[in-house]
């Protein structure tokens, strides 16, 4: 981490400690918004709750809840949330949380004495906000769900859930939203837009997520107003899978170079998601276009001149391709960072779905997080042309979790076989062609489901011994329950 950033982040952690040890700026100050299935909640850690459309009228924001004004309490109070444990874990284990990374952001920090000072329950006007319009998408991310996803939505609706144990992505047990067949929700649009104009001078950080963002209208509506309603306080980012239609791209392309020329934000940030390098990412991301996303990537850094974060979730699926994901990055750098452009990547170790956790890995598997480590820190510098440490922390502190014992690990490693024969089953691919590294841990993962499948099998059959016993028992029991009442009546 970055000297300066590594200050900012020890001094909110005095400032947070001091309201109370579990206290988190985000909880007030933020909202990440499922419009089209009506859902919300307070950071992107936490599970959506059903959006409350009288809570304008009421004097609420539009995206509180009242789970998040109970949590809040208790926040000040100094508990700890159960649904905020992910970062609870990672600060169990020696790391900064993102409850103090994202508290020392330029878009959250103002305001934390402010929010101790008053120490309401109820949520802020947000000064970050996520806007997620839409699950249309084009993709079907192997640790995805129909939340996010159409294409996931759809294949669901089709086939079922994913059989692993208990049944994955099944559509009748989605926390918080309600999907329906139009992937866009009119009711609460039309709360939205007066809210959101309301809320737009104070907001610092806006992002546009998915779904894909460029296939939904609301993306570029929201591009035009960003357009003739400059907002000079305030950082714009979109994430994309990059793997959009031509048109569509072009469609976008052009926005965002008058946005990048009239200068009507702060900075603009587009955001590619992707996970690893190759046909291992277009595995991981299906659907994904590797060629399409690389030309795309390039097309943006020339034609709009603007900065490009990478946006990396490392899953077991992705350590063996991440060094030629980094040599990618280390060229991208070379070629634009001279041109003052800033190229970065943020990377997400993977929570859920657990069966795709790296801890439940071989250790050996640990081998190309360390390669990649070191190449990084080889090329570790100062200038926009070389890798920060905040960058290779992202790495390291992934390392460090990777060696975290997982407890559901025999679990997890059944989950895996059985998500990935069914992935491979129904996508037409084939796991062990694309990651050949995955093998012997393959093999082990069947042996484990196979294992369980011949223990419920023996369940079932001593069960239906014992039920034909039981009949069997049964069955004597009124022959001999009528020998008695016949002999009671001719007596």
């Amino acid at each position: 981490m970055d000297h300066n950033e590594a200050l900012k982040e020890q001094t909110t952690k005095k400032l947070l400690d001091k309201i109370s040890p579990s206290f988190c700026t985000v909880k007030w100050k933020h909202a990440t918004m499922n419009l089209g299935s009506g859902a919300v909640k307070s950071c992107c850690h936490l599970p959506f709750r059903k959006m409350d459309l009288s809570n304008a009228a009421n004097g609420y924001e539009m995206h509180d809840t009242a789970e998040d004004r109970l949590e809040r309490a208790m926040m000040l109070q100094g508990e700890k949330p159960k649904d905020c444990s992910y970062c609870w874990w990672i600060e169990d284990q020696g790391h900064s949380s993102d409850r103090i990374s994202w508290s020392s952001k330029s878009w959250m920090a103002p305001f934390t004495q402010q929010i101790a000072d008053v120490a309401t329950v109820e949520a802020k006007t947000p000064s970050w906000v996520e806007l997620n319009f839409s699950n249309t998408c084009n993709l079907k991310c192997s640790y995805c769900s129909p939340i996010f996803s159409s294409k996931w939505q759809q294949e669901i609706r089709e086939l079922g859930p994913v059989p692993t144990d208990p049944p994955h992505n099944d559509l009748n047990h989605l926390q918080g939203v309600e999907l329906n067949e139009k992937f866009d929700n009119t009711e609460v649009m039309a709360t939205f837009w007066p809210w959101f104009e309301k809320c737009y001078p104070n907001i610092k950080l806006l992002k546009v997520t998915g779904g894909e963002p460029f296939l939904s209208s609301h993306t570029f509506k929201l591009l035009q107003l960003v357009l003739q309603k400059p907002n000079l306080q305030m950082n714009l980012s979109i994430n994309s899978n990059l793997s959009v239609p031509n048109s569509v791209w072009q469609q976008f392309m052009d926005l965002c170079v008058q946005i990048q020329k009239t200068k009507c934000v702060e900075k603009f940030y587009l955001h590619p998601s992707i996970d690893t390098f190759g046909k291992r990412a277009e595995y991981i991301r299906f659907g994904l276009d590797f060629e399409v996303f690389k030309k795309n990537v390039e097309d943006y850094l020339e034609r709009s001149g603007g900065n490009l974060v990478f946006i990396c979730t490392i899953n077991n699926l992705s350590l063996a391709g991440l060094l030629d994901f980094w040599k990618y990055l280390l060229s991208l750098k070379k070629k634009y960072g001279p041109r003052g452009q800033w190229i970065s990547v943020t990377s997400e170790v993977l929570i859920g779905p657990e069966w795709q956790n790296i801890n439940i890995l071989p250790v050996h598997f640990q081998d190309y997080l360390s390669q990649t480590i070191a190449f990084v820190a080889d090329h570790t510098g100062s200038t926009l042309e070389t890798f920060s440490s905040y960058e290779r922390q992202g790495l390291t502190r992934a390392l460090d979790l990777m060696k975290v014992p997982n407890q559901n690990l025999t679990s997890a490693k059944k989950n895996f076989f059985r998500f990935f024969s069914e992935h491979d089953r129904r996508r037409g691919t084939h796991l062990l062609s694309i990651f050949p590294e995955m093998n012997e841990f393959w093999k082990d993962c069947e042996s484990l489901h196979q294992t369980a499948l011949v223990a419920k099998s023996g369940l079932a059959l001593r069960s239906a011994k014992c039920g034909v016993n039981l009949l069997s028992r049964t069955g004597r029991f009124l022959k001999f329950s009528k020998f008695l009442l016949g002999g009671k009546g001719r007596r």
